[in-house]
């Protein structure tokens, strides 16, 4: 069974809330020994949030601690609609997770709430396990979120950015094309990575390719020159000497580690 966190008793509460059309409402203040969690499903809402207001919108995610107020105010023309999970704790988590954070894909977090609200009503369910999967899939998708392109809180050019580097890191892709792409300079584009993600947009881009590589050898049987050339890296040796930097290894160590070998011991290619 998933050990559950020292702090967490319970799931005491899951359902899904639809807003009104009326726009506001006055919110909850969640109480001193409870943790919840909002999921939003559909629709859209605005939330004061470190001094912004933000759209909220499917696949975001808001995680109170006690005193903290609800989303309570919808989008007049869209209301949200959204999974409410309440855990009864006790003290406190010791790293507790960010207060928003952004699921990469949308329709994962709808699927994960139609899931959890019919587990939880079930009669046979073992409680104990489903908290302890609803709780830490929410911690890992606020951590695998990362510095998300779909997190309100980074700035409009920035959220651009990592979405140019997301669609693009194949391409060509230098840092000139995406800060004109992203609308601001070179200088503000580092800026921007520098205060709000402690990075550098050539080391986020190097990362979402490398991220590609590592999927590639452990899935699919292509030369190392193909990889490199799927993952957007200029050419093998480029490639393997920024993967050896980032993972300790050579791509053909890697690709030995993590993938599943063929039947009968056959190998795959590392050249």
């Amino acid at each position: 069974m998933l050990p559950l966190p020292p702090h967490l008793l319970s799931l005491e509460r899951v359902s899904i809330y639809q807003s009104r059309r009326d726009r506001r409402t006055p919110g909850r203040i969640i109480d001193g020994d409870m943790e919840e969690i909002e999921l939003l499903i559909g629709g859209g809402a605005w939330f004061e949030y470190q001094g912004q207001r933000l759209l909220l919108e499917s696949g975001h995610m808001l995680w109170h601690r006690g005193g903290e107020r609800t989303v309570h105010e919808a989008l007049p023309n869209d209301p949200y609609r959204c999974l409410v999970v309440g855990f009864r704790i006790k003290g406190h988590d010791g790293q507790p997770p960010p207060r928003l954070a952004a699921w990469r894909d949308a329709a994962a977090a709808v699927a994960f709430a139609e899931d959890l609200v019919v587990a939880f009503h079930r009669g046979d369910v073992d409680r104990r396990l489903l908290c302890a999967w609803a709780y830490t899939t929410c911690r890992w998708q606020a951590h695998a979120a990362g510095p998300s392109r779909a997190n309100p809180v980074l700035p409009p050019a920035l959220r651009r950015a990592l979405q140019i580097i997301a669609g693009q890191f194949t391409e060509e892709l230098d840092l000139p094309r995406i800060a004109s792409n992203a609308g601001i300079s070179c200088p503000h584009l580092h800026a921007l990575f520098r205060q709000h993600l402690g990075s550098t947009p050539a080391k986020v881009l190097e990362e979402r390719r490398l991220r590609q590589a590592r999927r590639l050898l452990a899935e699919a049987d292509l030369p190392i020159s193909d990889i490199a050339a799927a993952s957007g890296f200029r050419d093998a040796v480029s490639f393997s000497r920024a993967f050896k930097r980032r993972q300790g290894m050579t791509p053909s160590v890697y690709r030995r580690r993590y993938s599943v070998p063929e039947a009968g011991g056959a190998e795959s290619r590392d050249t």
